[in-house]
């Protein structure tokens, strides 16, 4: 039989179901949030409502802020500080559900997410060589979502209120695990200032998002077993064929002959010296 090396685009990493591509995921209204992470630069009081570092959240995917002059819209907007802790930012969010965060401020501010990997849906601005769409990461900073192609660090928009110092539309899954899901700057002394919030997931644990399994039926919710990557269906017949006609079966055992009756008195009949 013919020997080959297939291609490396006849194959895909088998991924867990945390893992599971986004791109094509269908979001509920209710899991869209919005995340502002805000230091000293900006306008306290004008945009912000509170000072920063603060980090806010509101709910839906508007780009902008809401007016300042109309207090309560924002699901959350405190500093993280003990005592006491915060409440939960906004009403629980479901274990097993496909969510939504678009974030601002990722020029100065690195998002970080607990528990579950986030999926860079989009951004603004030029992106780089470390972070591009589609990509999974756990921290995120893109010091070039205000720049224009072209355009040298430091940059920044004609309007950096609405701008909000670059923005990214992330999306993850809420997989398996309920309880709280901590975000905050990486910027240590941000988060230690209070640039911190953490929201609810609540549900059944080890409930595994149904549309993550629909989007890839391949995908894996525990330890997997066998090999970690999957053929495409050409690819496997081909295989398959070229196993049965190149594998040798593997050996018979060798069979073992009871001895006779004649033989097992022979046997155990003791030998006389000549």
């Amino acid at each position: 039989a013919q020997k080959f090396w297939h291609p490396a685009w006849k194959f895909s990493v088998r991924r867990p179901c945390y893992l599971v591509d986004m791109m094509n995921a269908v979001i509920e209204e209710r899991n869209m949030k919005h995340i502002e992470f805000w230091g000293g630069g900006y306008a306290e009081g004008k945009v912000t409502e509170n000072a920063g570092p603060i980090a806010a959240m509101y709910q839906g995917l508007t780009p902008h802020f809401p007016p300042a002059d109309k207090p309560g819209r924002a699901l959350g907007n405190v500093k993280f500080e003990d005592p006491p802790m915060p409440a939960a930012y906004g009403p629980a969010l479901q274990v097993g559900e496909a969510m939504e965060w678009l974030v601002g401020g990722i020029v100065y501010h690195p998002f970080h997410l607990h528990v579950s990997p986030f999926q860079i849906y989009n951004f603004t601005g030029v992106g780089d060589e470390w972070s591009q769409v589609g990509d999974w990461q756990d921290t995120l900073i893109l010091p070039k979502s205000q720049c224009s192609v072209g355009d040298d660090l430091p940059c920044l928009a004609a309007n950096s209120i609405d701008f909000a110092a670059g923005k990214t539309t992330v999306r993850f899954w809420t997989d398996q695990f309920p309880g709280p899901y901590i975000s905050h700057c990486h910027l240590l002394t941000h988060e230690d200032e209070g640039m911190m919030f953490w929201m609810n997931v609540s549900g059944t644990q080890g409930t595994v998002p149904w549309q993550a399994q629909q989007l890839d039926p391949t995908c894996y919710t525990g330890f997997l077993e066998g090999w970690g990557f999957k053929w495409r269906p050409d690819m496997e017949v081909r295989l398959e064929d070229d196993a049965e006609s190149t594998v040798p079966a593997p050996p018979e055992a060798p069979q073992t002959v009871e001895p006779s009756d004649e033989e097992e008195v022979l046997l155990q009949k003791p030998q006389q010296k000549k």
